[in-house]
């Protein structure tokens, strides 16, 4: 095959008496579905099935077997009180930063974005355009944007726009218009872009950024590490097969989208990664992990800022001194005391 097609299928089953099954539906939701963050001032993941990932400081540490997306409440308990964030990558770009030093040839971590309708009860309502057909966002293609499929030897981009088809139709369907840089199977000028040692471009042993953006020529994403670029992904040297670019259809089918793409984490193991990886060697998946942080894109809520610094409140103002009394006038004087009369004449 000339991409993943490999991807974990989810488990169905039947049931015959309804009311039986919504109840068995919806405890099973409750202990599968656990949401880890929060991520952004608010966001979570949502773990679907696998082991549980860690959250720290925002960064998103992916364990062994496990699929998770971006909702928009990291504090919801169950998958009918969760809606998934949507991404633009017209309006903003995608970023975030990378550690696949721990994903060893054999298993892949995955980094994508699908079309896929909120979640409801007792289920995630998950869908892409390989394995999990299904209708997408409000009932439309499933459309599929696989930012980077890697382990730390070699990494793949592709971007998925109709279901069926084969490997080398020319078309984006379930193998994709993709794009290869380090391993065997990407082109001779790629393979030393991206791997383990200072001899790669990206050195898969150190962190990295990825950057996705879409305009109208297409998909773009660019890789970077300490002053290096590579780009993973160039619709005009993609394709099915690689080089062939990226047809017309797909780059429109790609522009409507923005708007509708929720995020995903998973990582899988597969017996034969050669059509990535040239198979240089098998994983034990319980024991591989990689990390995201930095996650940044349009729309995505800050933090809140700090709380100002306590204070002791002010002193209460001391109330104005009461106004003097009226000044009283003095008393009047008594008045004086009538003069004695005059003495009488002496008698003859």
């Amino acid at each position: 095959a000339g991409t993943s097609t490999r991807r974990r299928v989810l488990s169905a089953w039947k049931c015959t008496n309804r009311p039986v099954c919504m109840s068995l539906l919806l405890q099973l939701s409750a202990v599968a579905q656990r949401t880890f963050g929060p991520v952004g001032g608010g966001h979570g993941w949502a773990a679907e099935h696998g082991q549980a990932p860690s959250v720290s400081h925002g960064a998103l540490t992916v364990h062994g077997d496990s699929r998770l997306y971006l909702v928009r409440d990291s504090a919801g308990e169950d998958w009918a009180r969760h809606s998934y964030v949507r991404l633009d990558l017209g309006a903003s770009p995608l970023r975030f930063t990378i550690d696949t030093s721990n994903v060893p040839c054999g298993c892949l971590a995955c980094v994508y974005l699908v079309s896929m309708p909120d979640p409801e009860a007792g289920r995630s309502n998950y869908c892409d355009m390989a394995e999990n057909v299904a209708p997408g966002y409000r009932g439309q293609t499933c459309i599929e944007m696989d930012i980077l499929e890697a382990n730390s030897h070699a990494m793949q981009a592709a971007i998925h726009t109709e279901v069926g088809g084969e490997y080398g139709s020319g078309n984006c369907d379930r193998n994709g218009c993709f794009m290869r840089v380090g391993g065997p199977q990407a082109d001779r000028p790629r393979q030393n872009s991206y791997g383990v040692g200072n001899d790669r471009r990206i050195n898969s042993a150190r962190p990295f950024d990825v950057e996705a953006s879409v305009d109208v020529q297409g998909l773009t994403i660019m890789l970077r590490q300490e002053g290096v670029r590579v780009t993973s992904f160039d619709p005009r040297l993609a394709g099915n097969p690689q080089g062939q670019g990226v047809p017309a259809a797909a780059l429109q089918k790609t522009l409507s989208a923005q708007g509708t793409l929720a995020l995903v984490a998973s990582m899988w193991r597969a017996n034969d990664l050669a059509w990535l990886d040239g198979g240089c060697g098998q994983c034990d998946l319980s024991r591989a992990s990689f990390t995201i942080s930095n996650l940044q894109f349009s729309g995505m809520a800050k933090p809140p800022p700090p709380p100002p610094p306590s204070h002791p409140p002010p002193p209460r103002p001391k109330p104005p001194p009461a106004p003097p009394d009226p000044v009283q006038p003095p008393p009047s004087p008594p008045p004086p005391s009538p003069s004695p009369p005059p003495p009488l004449p002496p008698l003859p």
